[in-house]
């Protein structure tokens, strides 16, 4: 009985640990089902996830500019706010004749700076400036007649130097200015540098000298620089000027005043031909105006650059178009909804805009948070061009609040 007894008290306590550790067991698995329901409940009612908006970066490029370039020498056409467009196949440096006093001039007011209704310091001229007249008359180069003691304004100078073109003059206002030819070969070689006329090489203030030379691309951007003066650009688009004591002389420019041409210089010798840096004012079809610029080098004479120039301006100004760079319903980016997937956005209508063939456009796409839920063809943003060109962007679908099975999926997925 005793040995009964000994055997069924060690076996209770067996069964009485076995037990209790069932229980520990049981209550903790209790405890973290406890713990998981409350973090799955939590997680169930946070915040929904940002939703990713991602814009693309559209680009549209126009077709190439068809230009009617001249036979001949080499010509480039370009305008006042977009510089040089395009050039012939031909860039090799020439002799640029007269068209190199439109550099001289406008070296002479970097230097010597006139306000638009100023006549500026005065130049008396002298024998040497007399002895340059004779010069250029001895080598029949085009001049004004100057004589000892007589005095001109700087403003004076330059309607001489850039209307009856004045190859004397030229070379008095260099000395004046920079206090020798040398030293205004040095400055206006460094001026014409920085207007990025890297063709462009100067030996001598009127271009009489066939080692000035530059390409017809560079002749472009010294056009721009022209027209961009005000005090030179207004110059070139006289058709006359007087001087006391010399009296009325004309531009060599006849075509000012015809089809809008405002300037601005003209050019012959026998080693560059024809010469002709013209600018044009016209109103585009978008009802802006736009000054165009070209130049022509190496025309068999001057009168048949001239001519040329006018079928180059209008092949320019046809090239002025319309692009449609944006289309109607066209994708502009997405949302990333990480319950729905990738939702586009889509333009509401055509952007058209009107610049010069050849143009590469780059859209910006900005698009707003998104808080769902959200309505297809909601605004959620915009498409910018160009300066004032807008075009709203919408969603292309609705987006949905989440599911309860997605939110449900979302809490329970802890690791």
């Amino acid at each position: 009985m005793h040995i009964i007894d000994h055997r069924q008290r060690k076996l209770g306590k067996r069964i009485i640990k076995f037990r209790s550790g069932k229980d520990a067991l049981i209550v903790g698995l209790l405890i973290l089902t406890l713990a998981y329901v409350g973090v799955v409940t939590t997680r169930f009612f946070m915040p929904l996830p940002t939703i990713k908006a991602l814009p693309s970066s559209p680009s549209y490029k126009s077709g190439d500019m068809n230009i009617a370039w001249p036979n001949y020498g080499q010509s480039a056409i370009g305008s006042l706010d977009s510089g040089l467009l395009k050039s012939s196949s031909d860039t090799t440096p020439r002799p640029i004749a007269s068209i190199a006093k439109t550099l001289t001039a406008l070296a002479v007011l970097r230097k010597k700076p006139l306000g638009v209704n100023e006549q500026g310091p005065t130049i008396s001229l002298t024998i040497a400036d007399v002895n340059i007249y004779d010069k250029y008359v001895s080598q029949d180069g085009s001049v004004v007649k100057v004589a000892p003691g007589q005095v001109i304004t700087e403003r004076q100078a330059l309607e001489a130097l850039m209307l009856p073109s004045a190859n004397n003059i030229a070379e008095t206002l260099s000395i004046w200015a920079f206090g020798s030819v040398r030293q205004y070969n040095e400055y206006a070689n460094t001026l014409a540098l920085s207007l990025d006329m890297k063709n462009t090489t100067i030996t001598d203030p009127s271009g009489f000298l066939a080692t000035t030379k530059s390409t017809a691309s560079d002749l472009v951007l010294l056009g721009q620089a022209a027209m961009n003066d005000p005090v030179l650009s207004e110059i070139v688009g006289f058709k006359k000027a007087v001087i006391p004591a010399q009296g009325e002389f004309f531009s060599t420019n006849y075509l000012l005043g015809r089809d809008g041409i405002n300037g601005i210089k003209t050019g012959t010798t026998d080693q560059a031909g024809g010469c002709f840096l013209v600018s044009a004012t016209r109103t585009m079809p978008d009802g802006t105006a736009k000054t165009l610029i070209a130049a022509i080098l190496g025309a068999p004479d001057k009168p048949k650059a001239m001519a040329d120039s006018l079928p180059l301006l209008k092949s320019l100004e046809n090239n002025y178009i319309q692009s449609r760079v944006i289309q109607k319903y066209q994708k502009l980016g997405f949302y990333d909804v990480p319950w729905q997937g990738k939702v586009s956005v889509i333009a509401v209508n055509d952007l058209n805009v009107y610049g010069w063939a050849g143009n590469k456009y780059e859209a910006t796409v900005k698009l707003n948070e998104l808080q769902a839920p959200a309505t297809q063809g909601q605004v959620m943003g915009s498409v910018q061009v160009a300066p004032n060109t807008i075009s709203n962007v919408v969603l292309g679908q609705a987006i949905q609040e989440p599911s309860f099975n997605w939110r449900f999926k979302r809490a329970a997925k802890i690791w």
